[in-house]
């Protein structure tokens, strides 16, 4: 069995006719927690759907798991999908139904008809996410991390052996955003489960630290984590650029990262 359960050779990314990625190459091995890093529209959203199946690999070769993306013939996409749990940054609940029926709908829609198995299914992932009491509650009555943590639950329903997290802390306070980054990463450390997340949360990669892959000038490349003396100059030289006294800046960039 091949170790490494994503592996892409000179790949170019296109959303519909703009290419956001070139030459893209890496390889991600079986249980590895990745971040993806990279300002807005630099590519990061767009490599997840390419992974995912929802662009297709025009250029390059391809592969996630035993699934061959340039050439997937659209039957196979929801093959592909079983296999591979999406966690989004806005949740994407469906607000007229409960948790329950939330997770319901998913298996029925993946082929589960077992009554007993799909209730047993429900109870796992939800115990799994800490959840097991909010089984019955509709989702605009669960703060942000309890929705986010019932998304993580879907994301495990068909027992995936990759997730896909798509800023998954991007609209929790910092406190809520570090308990669903634990549970994230206790999922991979204790199942297996591959991970690459998209983040740009500073305190995450800090606090987390893994592997960084960063989508910056339409290239992939493997990324270090900066300083937090690096961090602060760029920014302060960044502030000075766009025509800012010093002290304002430093002040300003001092503050930000006053708690650090």
């Amino acid at each position: 069995m091949n170790d490494f359960i994503l592996d892409f050779n000179n790949v170019d990314v296109y959303q519909k006719d703009l290419r956001v990625l070139a030459d893209v190459n890496f390889r991600i091995a079986r249980g590895q927690f990745t971040y993806l890093i990279g300002r807005v529209g630099s590519g990061k959203s767009s490599l997840i759907k390419v992974i995912n199946g929802e662009l297709p690999v025009r250029t390059g070769d391809a592969r996630v798991m035993d699934f061959q993306l340039n050439g997937l013939s659209n039957k196979n996409i929801p093959y592909l999908r079983r296999r591979i749990g999406v966690v989004f940054q806005d949740f994407q609940l469906l607000t007229d139904r409960s948790v329950y029926q939330n997770l319901q709908f998913v298996l029925k829609a993946t082929g589960w008809t077992n009554k007993r198995d799909l209730e047993f299914r429900i109870d796992e992932v939800l115990y799994r996410v800490g959840l097991s009491d909010k089984k019955d509650s509709m989702p605009y009555r669960l703060s942000g991390g309890e929705q986010q943590r019932v998304a993580i639950a879907r994301a495990l329903l068909n027992n995936p052996e990759i997730i896909l997290a798509d800023e998954p802390t991007g609209n929790l306070d910092p406190d809520t955003g570090e308990h669903v980054m634990r549970i994230i990463l206790d999922l991979s450390k204790e199942t297996g489960i591959t991970v690459l997340m998209a983040t740009h949360n500073y305190n995450i990669l800090k606090n987390f630290p893994a592997r960084i892959l960063k989508c910056e000038n339409q290239r992939l490349s493997e990324a270090v984590m900066p300083s937090e003396e690096d961090l602060r100059n760029k920014l302060i030289k960044f502030g000075m650029s766009k025509g800012y006294e010093y002290e304002l800046v430093y002040e300003t960039v001092m503050k930000m990262y006053s708690n650090i």
